[in-house]
């Protein structure tokens, strides 16, 4: 503060003498200034007070305005009075140098500053350590304000002055300062470039201790710094990266050469273990296929004896098979005359050379389905018509004649599953006068349909009977008798007195096609007329549902015929397979005796190789160890050359751009210059900064002295106004 005011008085009297000689002039505002700051620091660092200098070099007298949220502003060049209204300071300046301070009410400087003491380790505060002795520790920490403008910390350097009495303070010690004799002080000097944050610490050991307050000053840093010529220090550098290079280059060829020569000998190393392993199971399987050997030349014995058997059984069981499947055949055959007699269509194959062939009669009984499942469809229309309350013209255009006469034909079926030649119904009974007769013994007459072993079917659609005759009907269809007056006569000993004579399906005609009846287009004209014979609808229907079970019974019958063939089909596919597996058997049997020989001298071989395969194992062993330490070193190697080529690869720039970064620390960057009061003053040359710690001094208790009183002079009077 007395210094601030000493400096004061000086600008104020320079700017009396210079304001006699001023002339009045305006110029045009903003007019350019310099600001310098001065910051009152308490004995810890923290702010105390802010007072700004405003300093203008007019080259004639002009008003200005300048700006700053100022507590106080004092004119230090003339007597005139400085206006101040919302932050504006108006006033006339005189030609040349002008001057005015300003006390700013509040502000954030660019730095935060600390001051810490430690006495003998204890710490302790400034205002304490006047007139203390002992081991004193001082620290001064610069930091950037976050709250500031960062411009000032970006682009300005600070420089700290530290002055210690060489008297009070001995052995001090100041790491990283500069260190100056001043008289009999000691001043240490520290520089921290823009944009840092330092820490200071000094020690000393102190007595009666004071010390002036510590200066720091913040400036712009602008220095004129040439570059270094850098070629020779390059040169060395190219050298250092071409044998970089290359020795990186030869690091890699030796690691990839230790790297084949490892994975080679872990090739070998497994290899050789395998081996090894191989041996040893070859040698203990071939003392086991020793001892199998024999083993299997008397169970070879044993084979060939049950191989002998099981031919047999399959030769008996072809023999029967072929039996069974000319049953089969015979059945089918019977179903087909029922159906195709009944004009119901069925596609058969064509017949093989071989009419017991499996495959073959497997497609019969395919076709023999479909013409069932034909059939059936028909009889269960009829007999939903009928049950809907239907005429017989219906059930004519639904049942044609042909469908129903076959439904009534004498074929049974037997509780094994055959059919036989016998009526479907009760062959005790006797049928006359009515829709149908079916007996074994009686008559069938003036009736749709005769069914009967030994008796007649007269008067009727059809006549069908194993020992009677069928006459005046449609058809008539029997084991031993005939058939007259009919459109067809189908039977085995009889004969047929129209269409042909008795065999179980029609004579072929010249192209080897049966001549087997199918199925009308249209019904008969004949057959509503008999259909209306049967006036009773319940006897129609009970005659349709007695015939619809027995074709249900025939697909049946057929379904068992088709499993039967399957079966049959495996079996044969088995018996071909077995024969080949027979001719096998006898060729392993004379093998085995050869086999018996070989083992011995196999196993005397597998003896001397495992052997061998032990030594080799155990070199092989030796071998990789050796490979894995100089690979483990050619990994270290290629790592620290690839490390230095990598280091060196840009070393040339990397020396360019350091010594740039490192000389434009102190160069200092080129930025617009910003006010610190107000950023409404934009014509600022300069801004400086002058911070001051507040000195540690004793208080001395001084004597009153009593002066005689002295009149002052004028100049005194004069200076008197300032104060």
């Amino acid at each position: 503060m007395k210094y601030y005011g000493r400096k004061a008085l000086a600008l104020v009297l320079s700017a009396i003498l210079i304001a006699s000689t001023a002339s009045t002039a305006f110029a045009q505002d903003p007019v350019e200034k310099d600001e310098v700051v001065y910051i009152n620091l308490s004995h810890d660092g923290s702010v105390e007070s802010i007072y700004v200098v405003n300093a203008y070099d007019l080259t004639e007298e002009q008003p200005v305005t300048d700006f700053g949220n100022y507590r106080e502003v004092k004119n230090l060049t003339t007597t005139e009075e400085l206006s101040v209204q919302d932050g504006a300071i108006s006033f006339t300046a005189p030609k040349g140098k002008f001057y005015y301070q300003g006390e700013l009410d509040s502000a954030q400087i660019p730095w935060l500053v600390s001051v810490t003491y430690q006495l003998d380790g204890q710490p302790i505060s400034g205002g304490e350590l006047a007139g203390k002795e002992g081991h004193l520790e001082m620290t001064l920490s610069l930091r950037q304000n976050p709250d500031a403008n960062p411009v000032y910390f970006d682009n300005f350097a600070i420089q700290a002055t530290v002055l210690l009495d060489s008297e009070r303070c001995k052995n001090i010690t100041a790491p990283s300062a500069t260190l100056a004799n001043v008289g009999g002080d000691k001043q240490m000097s520290y520089i921290v470039l823009p944009g840092k944050e330092k820490d200071f610490t000094i020690s000393a050991d102190v007595t009666d201790f004071e010390m002036d307050a510590i200066q720091i000053n913040g400036i712009p840093l602008t220095l004129d710094i040439d570059d270094p010529d850098t070629t020779e220090i390059k040169d060395k550098i190219y050298e250092l990266k071409d044998g970089a290079k290359e020795l990186d280059d030869g690091a890699f060829q030796l690691d990839d050469g230790a790297t084949q020569l490892q994975d080679g000998a872990l090739e070998l190393k497994d290899g050789a273990a395998d081996l090894y392993d191989g041996t040893d199971d070859l040698y203990d399987g071939v003392k086991d296929l020793d001892e199998g050997a024999d083993k299997l030349r008397s169970g070879a014995g044993d084979l060939k004896e049950g191989a002998d058997q099981l031919k047999a059984g399959f030769d008996q069981l072809n023999q029967s098979s072929r039996e069974l499947k000319a049953g089969i055949a015979a059945t089918q055959q019977q179903m087909i005359s029922a159906l195709e007699g009944s004009g119901v269509p069925i596609q058969l194959p064509p017949t093989p050379s071989d009419p017991l062939d499996t495959t073959y009669l497997l497609q019969v009984g395919m076709a023999l389905d479909k013409g069932f499942d034909l059939a059936i469809g028909q009889i269960e229309a009829a007999i939903k018509q009928l049950e809907s309350g239907g005429s017989s013209i219906e059930l004519a255009a639904l049942a044609p004649e042909m469908t129903v006469r076959v439904l009534s034909a004498a074929v049974s079926v037997d509780e094994d599953g055959s059919i036989s030649e016998e009526g479907s119904e009760d062959t005790s009974s006797e049928g006359s006068e009515g829709n149908s007769g079916d007996s074994s013994t009686g008559e069938g007459s003036e009736g749709n349909s005769g069914d009967s072993s030994t008796g007649e079917g007269s008067e009727g659609n059809s006549g069908d009977s194993s020992t009677g005759e069928g006459s005046e009907g449609n058809s008539g269809d029997s084991s031993t008798g005939e058939g007259s007056e009919g459109n067809s006569g189908g039977n085995s000993t009889g004969e047929g007195s129209s269409s042909g004579e008795g065999q179980l399906l029609p004579p072929a005609d010249e192209g080897g096609n049966a001549n087997r009846p199918s199925a009308p287009a249209n019904p008969s004209p004949s057959f509503p007329q008999h259909q209306n014979e049967l006036a009773d609808p319940g006897d129609q229907l009970a005659i349709l549902q007695t015939q619809l079970a027995s074709l249900k019974q025939f697909k049946q019958v057929n379904t068992l015929c088709m499993g039967t063939l399957q079966y049959m089909a495996g079996t044969e596919q088995l018996s071909t397979g077995y024969t080949s597996l027979y001719d096998g058997i006898l060729e392993l049997r004379s093998g085995i005796s050869e086999l018996v020989g070989g083992v011995q001298e196999l196993l005397d071989g597998s003896k001397e190789l495992f052997d061998g395969a032990s030594d080799l194992r155990d070199g092989v062993d030796e071998l990789f160890d050796g490979t894995t330490e100089l690979k483990d070193g050619t990994i270290e190697l290629t790592d620290g050359t690839t490390e230095l080529r990598d280091q060196s690869d840009e070393m040339d720039s990397k020396v360019d751009e350091e010594i740039d970064k490192m000389l434009d620390e102190y160069r200092g960057g080129d930025f617009d210059m910003v006010s610190f009061v107000s950023d409404k003053n934009t014509q600022v040359d300069s801004v400086q900064f002058v911070m001051k710690v507040a000195e540690i001094q004793i208080e001395e208790e001084e004597a009153p002295v009593i002066q005689e009183e002295v009149k002052p002079s004028f100049w005194q009077k004069l200076v008197n106004l300032f104060k």
